[in-house]
């Protein structure tokens, strides 16, 4: 059953409101660290059908808050490939967001990967389920 979706966009520029629908679909992979760093798996990036210098931008349901999605964007988030051919990009107001809104207690927090599926504007990050990675005792 599709259904529609109030999105707020999270991008560096404001933006205006944005309408999608939710499907079921493929699984692959984000991870958002804690710092900052987030990276979509090579998977990802196929089913978002971007590529090294493409941008993204990430939608939260107004409902669901803790509900969120990535999308392909003419200005969004600029991807970058890295050495282990997964595209990349930084930005810790959205890493902390994003954190927060699925970790109760995001003090131990290093990083957070997330299975994504697909959906008609792009990619829904399973937030039910997200695999917590804590930082390592000093």
């Amino acid at each position: 059953m599709n259904q529609h979706i109030d999105f707020e966009e999270f991008k560096p520029a404001t933006a205006p409101q944005t309408k999608a629908l939710r499907l079921g679909g493929y699984n692959c992979s984000l991870c958002i660290r804690s710092r900052g760093a987030v990276s979509l798996s090579q998977a990802a990036s196929e089913l978002l059908g971007v590529k090294d210098g493409d941008r993204v931008t990430f939608l939260r349901d107004r409902k669901y808050p803790s509900d969120w999605y990535v999308a392909k964007s003419d200005d969004g988030y600029r991807l970058k490939l890295d050495g282990r051919r997964c595209l990349t990009f930084f930005s810790e107001p959205l890493a902390v967001a994003v954190i927060r809104s699925v970790v109760p207690d995001t003090s131990n927090v290093a990083c957070v990967t997330f299975t994504v599926a697909h959906a008609e504007t792009g990619c829904a990050l399973n937030t039910k389920t997200p695999r917590i990675t804590n930082k390592k005792p000093r």
